[in-house]
């Protein structure tokens, strides 16, 4: 009994291998195309981030300058032009600040 179980896996043995190695051999090409395939979908999504900055950059760029134009023209004359008077009198709000007491 032991002798035909002993034939049973010389016989088999090496064709098991052999399908041992094929399957890893396979497997390990999928698993480099899927990770090849991950790396170009990195690369292009970094590419259009990217773009997406710098698109930023030049909105931030236009804003600035529309902000810095906005800012130079107030001063005393459009303040005035808008309804605002000079104060003839500084008088400032205060208070007292109290302390807990017992």
């Amino acid at each position: 009994m032991t002798k035909l179980i002993a034939k049973k896996i010389e016989d088999h043995g090496p064709r098991r291998i052999f399908g041992i190695i094929i399957f890893v051999i396979v497997m390990t090409g999928c698993f480099y195309l899927y990770f090849l395939g991950t790396a170009v979908k990195g690369i292009i999504e970094n590419g259009n981030n990217a773009k997406y900055l710098q698109s930023a950059g030049y909105e931030y760029q236009r804003l600035e300058e529309k902000y810095f134009k906005i800012v130079g023209q107030i001063d005393i004359n459009y303040a005035h032009s808008l309804g605002f008077i000079d104060q003839l009198k500084s008088e400032f709000a205060t208070r007292e600040i109290t302390m807990a007491r017992r």
